[in-house]
């Protein structure tokens, strides 16, 4: 096999590629590959991708992983993405997704979008909203 062909099928290895031999790599190429492997599913584990086969994870990535999979759900709940699950948070992260979503929700009434609840707003907030309304009538 040339040598160009031989780097190439390595590359074509070592980024998981179908079109992938081992049986014509040597016992370091091969090490590479299963190193390359190793990479591509802890980055599938540290960014939520469903190839990821955490079971494969050190210790150490696994506690990334793990802290990578919080910070995701974090700011899923501070801009009120469906899947949010704010009972992994702490009171302090949970009192700013509550302060988040009174913020969205006030915005949503103040330009007159689906999905305000006028229940949930201050006075003030109310007053604003009415004025907002009344200078939007089309």
């Amino acid at each position: 096999m040339a040598r160009a062909e031989r780097e190439r099928l390595v590359q074509v290895c070592v980024y998981g590629s179908d079109a992938c031999n081992l049986v014509h790599l040597t016992a370091e190429e091969q090490q590479a590959v299963a190193e390359g492997a190793r990479k591509r599913n802890y980055q599938n584990c540290l960014h939520g991708f469903d190839l990821c086969d955490a079971a494969r994870l050190t210790a150490d990535e696994q506690e990334a992983v793990t802290q990578a999979a919080n910070k995701r759900n974090y700011k899923d709940c501070i801009v009120g993405f469906y899947g949010c699950d704010a009972s992994q948070l702490s009171a302090e992260q949970q009192e700013k997704i509550a302060r988040a979503a009174r913020k969205r929700n006030y915005q949503s009434c103040l330009h007159g979008f689906y999905g305000c609840d006028v229940a949930q707003l201050t006075a003030e907030e109310k007053e604003a909203v009415a004025r907002a309304a009344a200078e939007r009538k089309w």
